[in-house]
Formats: structure tokens, C-alpha cells, sequence
């Protein structure tokens, strides 16, 4: 397949996006796949032997180190050059909006990828009035989309990886994998005395807290990024492989 990528951030930022996207741009040479990056300008020109295409972008004001390719950035004649199969944007919200509109005008099937809670953050940083435009205008943008994907898996297998116990909070993709007691502690979100608690509880019952660890890495394992990365391009090549059916028809 030849696979078209729209990232929001790319090295030499380090996050979770960032290591998703090395690992995807990894996996797709290793099998193969040829693959084109759009990314903010800054970062290396190849990766994974793929081309990275940096584009100018500006530092957003409340978090600098994140730079944003303006959605109204041009780029269709490189992307039509490539001839992608399918284009996926990562955590759309700037330049993944570029992605999805020359995606539907070469008539290419998008895929996009959920990877940042942007209206808890706009909460967090004193701006929650907009939280629900937020999710307003991110529902817009996945809807637009032929196939979503959220990361919980590589939650679970980052932490979720270390053999350690784990407690997490009752809110993100984390609760699809851990189960409270059996491979890990749940404690509710809003509630700091339950995370005390909680934690407190692994201290005094050592034996319990390797228990949890021993079986909450038994089922980080079986996340493993080329089980995760393999089940992606399964998904990719059923939203690709349709419309050549019926072409073919």
C-alpha cells in the first residue's frame, strides 16, 4: 500500500504521537509499504527511509513547543504526485484538516487516528468555556473519516510494560484493559484520597502488588506494536480495498 500521513507533531518533539508515528512509519517499511509524512517543519527529511515533507509552522501561544501547520496549507500536488492508496491524520486539528480535504478530493479513503484530550486540556489550563466547542468541532472532524482508531492499546502497553503494578484514573482508554483487582487498581478520577489509598494499599501487601504487576504486563504482552501495527494495516486495506472492488465491477 502507499500510505499518505498527516501529523500535528513529529520529532524532534518526543511524545506520544511522536513514538506511535516512528513506530507506524517502522512497521509499514519493514512489510514493505511505502509511506509519505506531512509533518511541521524542523524534524528529519527521511524517516524509516520514508520522506518527511516539513511544512512552515507557527508555535501555538499557550503551549510553544507544539507547532501547527496552518489547515489552509496547500499540498495537493505532492500528495497527488505520490498517489496514495489511503490517508491517515494524526490527532487532526490543524494540518490534519489539509489531510482530510485533499483526501476527499483525490477520493482516497482517510482514516483518523484520536490521540489527545484537547477539551480536558482547555479544563485543565483555566479555558473550559471551550471544551465544548472542542468536542463539537472534533466530532465534525472524525466524522468526516471513513475509520477512527484511539491509542488505548499503546496506553495499556507503555504502562500499562515495566512488570509494576498499576493505578490508573476511572477515565481514558486505560479502563478498556485494566481490570480492578486482576491487573491493576482503578480508583475514581476525581477523587485524590482513593488514589492515596490505593497506592498505599500496593505498599503494605507487597505480594499483592507483584501479583497485579506479573499480570498486568501478561496482558501488556499480548499488545505487542507488531500485533497493534498489523491489525492497522488490516483496517487500512478494508476501507482501501472496496472502492477497487467496485471499480473492478
Amino acid at each position: 500500500m502507499r500510505i499518505a500521513l498527516f501529523t500535528e507533531t513529529f520529532l524532534p518533539k518526543t511524545d506520544g504521537i511522536v513514538n506511535t508515528l516512528c513506530q507506524v512509519l517502522g512497521h509499514l517499511a519493514r512489510r514493505g509499504h511505502t509511506s509519505l509524512l506531512f509533518a511541521p517543519a524542523g524534524g528529519p527529511a527521511r524517516y524509516a527511509g520514508m520522506p518527511v515533507i516539513g511544512l512552515t509552522a507557527i508555535p501555538f501561544p499557550l503551549y510553544p513547543e507544539l507547532k501547527l501547520v496552518p489547515p489552509t496549507v496547500d499540498v495537493s500536488d505532492r500528495l497527488r504526485a505520490f498517489g496514495p492508496d489511503l490517508v491517515h491524520v494524526f490527532n487532526p486539528a490543524s494540518l490534519g484538516i489539509a489531510g482530510l480535504r485533499h483526501a476527499r478530493q483525490l477520493g482516497v479513503p482517510v482514516a483518523a487516528s484520536y490521540q489527545t484530550d484537547l477539551p480536558g486540556f482547555a479544563a485543565r489550563w483555566g479555558l473550559g468555556l471551550f471544551s465544548e466547542p472542542l468536542w463539537g468541532f472534533l466530532r465534525w472532524v472524525h466524522d468526516q473519516a471513513d475509520l477512527n482508531f484511539c491509542p488505548s492499546r499503546y496506553t495499556q502497553a507503555q504502562l500499562m510494560a515495566s512488570g509494576l503494578p498499576v493505578v490508573v484514573p476511572s477515565t481514558g482508554g486505560q479502563v478498556d484493559h485494566v481490570r480492578h483487582g486482576a491487573n491493576g487498581l482503578i480508583y475514581d478520577a476525581e477523587d485524590n484520597e482513593a488514589l492515596v489509598t490505593a497506592m498505599a494499599r500496593l505498599v503494605r501487601d507487597l505480594q499483592r502488588a507483584r501479583s497485579l504487576g506479573i499480570a498486568g504486563r501478561t496482558h501488556a504482552e499480548g499488545q505487542r506494536w507488531d500485533q497493534v501495527l498489523a491489525g492497522l494495516v488490516r483496517d487500512w486495506q478494508g476501507i482501501i480495498e472496496p472502492p477497487r472492488l467496485a471499480l473492478a465491477a
